[in-house]
């Protein structure tokens, strides 16, 4: 664990430049000792005080006198730090009623199209994900949509690092929702404009920062 991570984010350190990979290794490996020896744990003596200790790369994680909601959010932000690089695949929905219909928002189920890609996914994580990447995870969001897009995905329980793992264990996120389009939830752009085209000129001129009237940005 060490070595690979020296190797992916040491190397390209300015002490080693022009160094070979070997050598630059070995040389952190040593500087790791140095630290080692003056290095203080912390534990019972220091529970008067707030900190949070790593042990293994994140195996273990432990918390002492966290309260409030910045010290939890920053407890979460290191509980979620790796030093071995992850893939992530993302995808969109298959095409969706409101989809069809060119409406924004909504909360629609797949179209008969929506369902081929559904299937077409779960086919491909099964013969391409899975595969290299036994220890996966399912986010969606909480919608009908999304959640019926990965609807297809199985569940097996496999065995990795000798203990149980359930693959592509669906969660759903509302972090992960479509922003709400507020009162203009379930038309379509051009009944937008109609209705109200100062708000979809303001909409057009900066996507990013527009807020839809009673609802998100």
């Amino acid at each position: 664990l060490i070595e690979h991570n020296v190797r992916a984010t040491k190397l390209n350190m300015p002490d080693y430049k022009d160094m070979k990979a070997e050598d630059a290794v070995q040389d952190f490996k040593i500087r790791i000792s140095k630290y080692a020896q003056v290095y203080e744990s912390l534990g019972d003596p220091d529970k008067g005080f707030s900190w949070i200790k790593t042990v293994d790369g994140g195996q273990q994680v432990v918390l002492n006198k966290i309260f409030g909601y910045l010290p939890g959010r920053i407890a979460s932000f290191v509980m979620n730090l790796h030093t071995i690089p992850k893939q992530i695949y993302l995808t969109r929905h298959g095409q969706s009623e409101y989809n069809l219909t060119q409406k924004i928002g909504g909360d629609s189920s797949l179209t008969p199209h929506g369902k081929e890609y559904a299937t077409a996914l779960a086919n491909f994580v099964h013969e391409n994900v899975l595969a290299k990447h036994p220890r996966s995870r399912l986010w969606t969001s909480t919608l009908k949509r999304t959640i019926e897009t990965g609807s297809h995905i199985r569940h097996d329980t496999v065995e990795v690092d000798g203990k149980p793992w359930i693959q592509m264990r669906p969660r759903r996120w509302h972090a992960l929702d479509e922003i709400h389009a507020g009162i203009f939830d379930g038309l379509t752009y051009a009944q937008i404009e109609e209705e109200d085209p100062e708000e979809f000129a303001m909409r057009k001129k900066d996507k990013l920062a527009y807020r839809y009237p009673r609802g998100e940005s």
